[in-house]
């Protein structure tokens, strides 16, 4: 259901309910853990970015890394 249908509905206190009986620990790891390392290699894609960045940038300058 959407949310705008619980809040005409039953209000915010039933949207609440049915978000926490639907949402645990247990299914928020199971959606998450296959996307591990998805996130991993974009975390270490954005450091490798910055760091070839200022890298490069030193490079023109003629400065070392």
């Amino acid at each position: 259901m959407y949310l705008v249908q619980y809040l005409a509905t039953g209000g915010i206190g039933d949207f609440i309910t049915s978000l926490t009986t639907g949402l645990s620990a247990s299914a928020f790891w199971d959606v998450i853990t296959p996307m591990a390392p998805f996130i991993i290699a974009m975390v270490l894609f954005a450091f490798g970015w910055g760091f070839i960045r200022k890298s490069m940038k030193k490079a023109q300058k003629g400065k070392g890394v």
